[in-house]
């Protein structure tokens, strides 16, 4: 699983800012490993491995984008207000259902 934007930049992750490349500038299959790699990096599988709850899941999506997002990412993602809970998303979730390949599961 990737995520292509309008502008070639190619994510690993649709949940994170970070990206792994240029669609546009750099060859599909180095793009792909890169994906892969991203996928297994430890920092990642630690991260998603612990989340239980949606905000669990936004609490490491904001970790992700700390750890791989550029500089001026984090200060836009910094401005975001906390996740809290609301009438949408107060109920139970399967979070296994979002963790994509790390857990086996697609997004």
């Amino acid at each position: 699983m990737l995520q292509v934007e309008p502008d070639g930049e190619v994510r690993a992750m649709p949940i994170y800012e970070g990206t792994v490349g240029n669609l546009l500038t750099e060859d599909a299959g180095t793009l792909w490993e890169r994906v892969q790699e991203r996928w297994s990096d430890p920092f990642v599988v630690e991260t998603l491995s612990a989340v239980r709850s949606m905000q669990d899941w936004a609490e490491a999506a904001r970790r992700l984008d700390h750890h791989f997002g550029t500089d001026e990412v984090r200060r836009r993602i910094d401005r975001r207000p906390p996740y809290t809970l609301d009438d949408r998303t107060s109920g139970q979730r399967d979070i296994a259902s979002m963790a994509g390949p790390a857990s086996g599961h697609q997004l």
